[in-house]
């Protein structure tokens, strides 16, 4: 009878499928969730008191170069509520840098950063 069930037990066990065998790296398969990144919005204008401006919506953390038409001629500056902004003399976020909260600098002028920005981060 002992091996009447052995011979049933090892008759089971070979009609069970295989394992599936393949050439992956548990590193290939290994899923990676992220957060979406947060966003804020970052506006800066052409001339004082918010006028003639261009809206942007920067992830926060990155450094952005302004495009070449508005490289140093930014007059005022907003950022979204809750973040600073911080807005940099040379490309890259370098140089001389002015943090910038809400509501914004309406005159740059006052903080001699009139024409100046070529670059900004917010945090």
């Amino acid at each position: 009878m002992k091996y009447l069930a052995l011979a049933s037990i090892l008759a089971l066990a070979s009609s069970a499928p295989s394992p599936i065998q393949a050439d992956i790296a548990l590193g290939d398969v290994a899923e990676v969730i992220q957060s979406p990144a947060a966003v804020t919005t970052f506006t800066y204008c052409k001339d004082k008191d918010f006028k003639n401006c261009r809206d942007q919506n920067p992830i926060i953390g990155t450094c952005y170069n302004v495009i070449d038409s508005w490289d140093n001629v930014a007059s005022s500056v907003r950022p979204g509520v809750g973040v600073t902004c911080y807005i940099y003399e040379n490309k890259g976020c370098s140089g001389r840098d002015q943090a910038v909260v809400a509501p914004g600098i309406s005159n740059l002028q006052s903080y001699a950063f009139n024409d100046i920005m070529s670059s900004y981060k917010c945090i």
